[in-house]
């Protein structure tokens, strides 16, 4: 019994000293370069209550509808859920305001940041008026959305006006908005410089600061930025210690290469593109690889695949045509592995409308798909020449439909 007892008093000791040690590791580390936003700016302390300031903002590409805005509000709610979610697991809790404005604006560019938001204040008094009531007050942050594709960021503590807000689209998901909300308050990027997104990759590769493609994870590293937590973790110390030698000075160069323009290789976390650059970004024609083998040749834009292309999956499917923002869309054909062929219209990324299946069999079918299906009016042949003509429905014949074509 002693010795039981012997022993958890070592183990609670060891404990201790570790987690003093961890401390003091943690703490040495606080000008590390992840954490230059932290406690910086109006938003500083996600947990509790915020508000959030949505202003939809219509252009000559894109007017907001009333549905339009009810699919941004479920992304919002959605995005805040998360964030709810996550600050729980920190003994944290976030609870969002959300407060909506209207305007429309003749010149959608952002790039002179200060004017854009200034022609949208002016533009509605409403707006205005709430910017002033609430421009001393702390966690309050504005999201400029357009229905156009463009590149979302977040200017955290913005040496301008309306220091910390977010210029979206509707195209992005909840764990994208998630993203840049956490970077008003403190989170900084996994995935840039190429230092710190190789170290992330192994320690915490489940970040959302890392990719947004799903993962709503937020790392130790990103909760000790945004303040929800005093310490870091062992995987968030190995990640610092790996990457103590970035400096300003190599963000600096990081960013210079990320806004090239002309023609070079552009890697993320899991392809690598080589294309014409605007601004860091794929524009025109470029060819990228991804990790698993899947690799896609045509044009790009605002980094999207948009315009023709064609895209080899590892396993040897070709789909070559058009893509409108990222998905198949528009006339285009497939060829699967065994030699089955579509030729067709494309919605969406899937096969609807009107195309022609062929198989290496001889038989085929033209008419009408709905998700790949046979669906509306159309002709099968079989590989003998035998003809059955007339109504589908989500890929089953009509027998006892007569109407006429």
């Amino acid at each position: 019994m002693k010795k039981q007892k012997r022993g958890f008093i070592l183990l609670f000791a060891f404990l201790f000293i570790l987690l003093i040690l961890s401390n003091a590791f943690a703490s040495s580390f606080a000008d590390h370069q992840v954490f230059r936003q932290r406690g910086k700016g109006a938003c500083y302390a996600l947990n509790g209550r915020i508000t959030m300031r949505i202003v939809y903002v219509d252009t000559a590409d894109g007017l907001w509808t009333e549905e339009a805005k009810a699919g941004w509000r479920r992304t919002t709610e959605e995005a805040m859920e998360m964030l709810d979610d996550a600050a729980r697991l920190y003994g944290m809790e976030v609870d969002a305001d959300y407060i909506e404005f209207h305007v429309s604006v003749a010149d959608e560019n952002t790039e002179d940041y200060d004017a854009f938001v200034l022609g949208c204040l002016l533009q509605n008094e409403e707006l205005k008026e709430h910017v002033r009531l609430l421009e001393n007050e702390d966690n309050v942050f504005t999201v400029f959305t357009f229905l156009n594709e463009r590149r979302s960021l977040a200017y955290a503590n913005w040496d301008g006006m309306l220091s910390e807000s977010i210029v979206a689209n509707s195209h992005d998901s909840e764990t994208e908005l998630m993203h840049e909300i956490l970077h008003l308050f403190g989170a900084v990027d996994l995935y840039f410089p190429a230092d710190f997104e190789q170290a992330a990759m192994t320690y915490c590769p489940d970040s959302i600061m890392l990719s947004t493609n799903g993962k709503r994870n937020v790392d130790s590293i990103t909760a000790y930025a945004i303040g929800w937590t005093d310490t870091v973790d062992d995987t968030a110390l190995l990640f610092l210690a790996d990457t103590e030698h970035v400096t300003p000075d190599t963000l600096d160069q990081a960013h210079k290469e990320e806004l090239y323009t002309g023609y070079a290789f552009k890697r993320s976390d899991n392809n690598t593109c080589y294309g014409y650059l605007e601004n860091g970004i794929l524009n025109g024609y470029g060819v990228c690889r991804w990790e698993n083998g899947d690799w896609y040749a045509g044009t790009f834009e605002n980094g999207i695949m948009h315009g023709q292309g064609s895209y080899h999956w590892d396993g040897g499917t070709v789909y070559t045509g058009s893509y409108i923002n990222g998905k198949r869309t528009g006339l285009g054909c497939i060829v699967w592995v065994g030699g089955t062929m579509y030729v067709g219209s494309f919605e969406n990324g899937e096969i609807t409308g009107e195309g022609m299946y062929a198989w290496p069999d001889g038989s085929f079918y033209t008419g009408g798909v709905l998700d790949g299906a046979y669906h509306g009016y159309g002709t099968y042949t079989d590989s003998s020449g035998q003809v059955l003509a007339g109504y589908w429905e989500n890929g089953n014949f009509q027998e006892n439909r007569t109407d006429k074509k």
